[in-house]
């Protein structure tokens, strides 16, 4: 899976690593996470996710994407929507079958 938070900018950012519980609770439920630390060498790594540029999307190349959002964060909902509407985002595998889960990561406790 693709752990990933489109903050505002848009800048999207993955998921890879501690402190915060996501991708900890991904690798306890078996999942691998994609990208994984190999693709991401020579990327800023801060508070356990990888901040990408806009053309790094197809790095989101997990079979499901969990989108960890707030729309409480100003600017976040908009930044998405943007990302959304791109050329890449609609290449990517999850978005082509389906498979892109928006979860308010302000508000939830896990998985």
């Amino acid at each position: 899976i693709s752990l990933a938070t489109i903050y505002p900018g848009p800048g999207p950012a993955a998921w890879i690593d501690g402190p915060y519980a996501p991708p900890a609770m991904a690798r306890e439920l078996g999942f691998t996470l994609r990208p994984g630390t190999a693709e991401l060498s020579g990327i800023e790594v801060r508070n356990g996710r990888a901040f990408l540029s806009l053309e790094q999307l197809g790095l989101f190349d997990g079979d499901t994407i969990i989108l960890l959002q707030s729309p409480d964060v100003e600017g976040e909902s908009e930044a998405l929507t943007q990302v959304k509407n791109g050329p890449i985002w609609q290449t990517l595998p999850a978005v082509q079958n389906g498979r892109v889960v928006e979860l308010n990561r302000l508000e939830y406790f896990g998985f």
